[in-house]
């Protein structure tokens, strides 16, 4: 299935009404057959139930059908928290082919420990991607299990 990427002002005009708009609402059931469809045709997606934040199924879909594209890296790769504020990264490489090369050669093992909105806003910023690096040489074991929001603002 092929489709027509939107123009960078469509996809900002998605994301503000929304995505990141908490009074937008849906039909559940929709996104249920929705998720069914996609999940059951292209299960390389990594498509997750946004139960609380539907429209992100929509967002997942999209950047997953949208060629060399950071989100479609990002959302394949089961990092959907960093896919979502991926737009916010300082110095976005935008030729990386892995995500590790997306946020300045951090392993993946510690992107994975870190794939929630705490640690996704925290990747964003050279600084905390030095500091994070840092302890991950030197502390590497408290990325052994995924992070939660409260461990990130703790390393923060």
């Amino acid at each position: 299935m092929m489709t027509m990427p939107w123009r960078p002002e469509h996809e900002q005009l998605f994301t503000e009404c929304c995505l990141n708009n908490a009074n937008c609402t849906y039909k559940y059931g929709f996104f249920d057959e929705i998720f069914d469809y996609y999940n059951e045709l292209h299960s390389e997606w990594r498509l997750k139930r946004y139960y609380t934040d539907s429209a992100r199924l929509l967002d997942h879909i999209y950047h997953c059908m949208r060629k060399n594209t950071v989100k479609e890296l990002l959302y394949k790769c089961g990092l959907d928290m960093l896919a979502k504020y991926s737009e916010d990264i300082d110095d976005l490489n935008l030729l990386a082919s892995s995500p590790s090369e997306v946020y300045g050669d951090i392993p993946i093992k510690l992107l994975r420990a870190l794939n929630c909105e705490a640690g996704g806003m925290m990747l964003c910023h050279e600084e905390y991607r030095n500091l994070l690096k840092t302890l991950g040489r030197n502390y590497g074991e408290i990325y052994a299990q995924p992070l939660n929001d409260a461990q990130c603002g703790y390393i923060k």
